[in-house]
């Protein structure tokens, strides 16, 4: 179908499709926003994958070694939208990613695309848990996108790996603290939250559970966008050298400066960098 093989062209190969009315409204607002601005009432949504994986990090998780993705989705959605609507005239695309009308994880788990992973994150057979999610909303009816009806919700295998890998137990039950939650959590950190960075030795956010899963065996991303301005590693030094406007293309900008300095305080301090 030529949606696919646009996408496809684009390295995005992992596509899904789902009635609106099977998904679960998260933003009825966005819904109804979108709806207006198409004119007309959506009916289908077609999900897709963007695997992201360039390597690990160095004290980075591997998400935030790229410029962050929302960049990506916005020059995605820029592009291919207007092509599907000369391909599929008289029809509305809208795209989405991250703040969504929809529960993505949901959507994702529905098509088949991923299963679900007791790291509490979605997993693909070939990419792993290293992926985002997209979706464009449409006024083409789910039939006429070679929709056949919802498949089972996959599981993972349940080795237990990424519950003994967790750096807080959070995952085997033993803690409600995420060590990634903690480096980007704004203010003062507890004695215990420092001594988690330090230990874990991350500037930002934590890959314990994704670098033992037997799903990710490091299979690199196809899309030339997540290798440019590849950032393995930070420093206090690269940080306060970056402009406004090259900080503002991280991942972690979203938090500002402050907490990303702070956290390479507690590295620094400790003799790591």
């Amino acid at each position: 179908m030529e949606y696919r093989h646009i996408l496809e062209r684009e390295g995005i190969t992992e596509i899904g499709v789902l009635p609106i009315s099977a998904c679960h409204i998260l933003h009825p607002h966005l819904l109804a926003r979108a709806e207006k601005k198409s004119g007309a009432w959506l009916q289908s949504v077609i999900c897709f994958l963007v695997p992201y994986y360039t390597g690990m990090g160095e004290n980075l998780s591997a998400y935030a070694v790229s410029e962050d993705y929302h960049l990506y989705m916005k020059g995605v959605f820029e592009r291919i939208c207007p092509l599907l609507k000369n391909v599929y005239l008289n029809h509305e695309f809208v795209g989405f990613a991250d703040h969504s009308p929809i529960d993505e994880r949901d959507a994702v788990l529905r098509t088949g695309l991923a299963m679900k992973g007791d790291n509490r994150l979605l997993i693909h057979r070939e990419y792993g848990s290293f992926f985002f999610v997209g979706e464009i909303l449409t006024t083409l009816s789910p039939e006429s996108l070679g929709y056949r009806g919802e498949v089972p919700i996959a599981e993972c295998l349940h080795c237990g790996a990424c519950k003994c890998a967790c750096k807080t137990g959070l995952l085997a039950g033993k803690s409600d603290e995420c060590l990634s939650a903690v480096t980007q959590k704004k203010g003062m950190l507890s004695q215990a939250e420092i001594k988690l960075i330090r230990d874990a030795g991350s500037a930002w956010g934590c890959d314990a559970c994704q670098t033992v899963c037997p799903y990710n065996k490091g299979k690199l991303t196809p899309i030339p966008f997540f290798y440019r301005a590849r950032l393995a590693r930070v420093s206090r030094k690269t940080v306060l050298a970056m402009s406004e406007e090259e900080f503002a293309r991280r991942a972690f900008a979203w938090r500002g400066k402050e907490t990303l300095l702070r956290n390479l305080d507690i590295l620094e301090s400790d003799g790591t960098e």
